[in-house]
């Protein structure tokens, strides 16, 4: 089922009206520009519920999670689904279900600091015994999978330091992130990796891709096979 491009409501095959806010479903205007870093619009969800009084939200966008852990003795437990996630420059608020055979979500805060690794779109982090993968995905009202391609680069560069910082400052290790993070910068060169923090020309962004690979295959092998 699509959504509105305008209020980001569910809205049935072949209707030409959202009838959430009235806006033209045509295709034509069916993909619009969102305010800088929204890749779906802030009230896609109920989300924002849980980001703490006074933090402004700088990000939204849509991820898939899959979970994997203990829930007790020798049970192990493995989930998948979707979630809509807002960064602040504190932290982050997501969607988890509240049971497990429920698609009722409820909505929670982590503080960049708890960020276990922060990679290529993908966020990881810990809470009891589950480990959360937190792999970015496009929504394609909202952009295309060029503009995604792009993206999850800029995500690389624009908030791996923050998580950095905020370890830093709350004495969290931090020492692999950092170590692959200097490292990138080291093989690429500081005037590589602004290009890559800011590009929005796919031709440009295309013609630079071949350094990004070789880049990958000296920091993170495993990476510069996926790219």
């Amino acid at each position: 089922m699509p959504f509105c491009a305008n209020c980001g409501e569910k809205v049935e095959d072949n209707l030409k009206i959202c009838k959430q806010c009235g806006k033209s479903l045509e295709k034509s205007e069916n993909k619009r520009t969102l305010d800088k870093n929204f890749y779906v619009p802030i009230d896609f969800s109920e989300v924002r519920e849980a980001i703490p009084v006074g933090e402004d939200v700088i990000y939204s966008c849509l991820f898939t999670v899959n979970t994997h852990g203990l829930t007790g003795p020798f049970k192990e437990k493995s989930r998948k689904f979707q979630s809509h996630v807002l960064f602040t420059k504190n932290g982050i608020a997501y969607q988890v279900p509240k049971t497990k055979t429920t698609v009722i979500m409820k909505s929670k805060y982590l503080p960049w600091y708890k960020i276990e690794d922060i990679l290529l779109g993908y966020i990881l982090f810990k809470e009891g015994t589950i480990m959360y993968n937190f792999m970015m995905e496009p929504n394609t009202n909202y952009e295309s999978y060029e503009e995604y391609d792009m993206r999850i680069w800029r995500f690389f560069f624009e908030f791996v330091p923050l998580v950095i910082n905020q370890k830093k400052e709350r004495k969290v290790e931090v020492k692999k992130i950092e170590q692959r993070y200097n490292k990138m910068k080291r093989v690429l060169g500081e005037e590589e990796c602004e290009f890559f923090r800011t590009i929005d020309n796919y031709e440009d962004f295309m013609k630079h891709k071949p350094l990004l690979k070789k880049a990958m295959s000296e920091v993170a092998p495993n990476w510069g096979q996926e790219i």
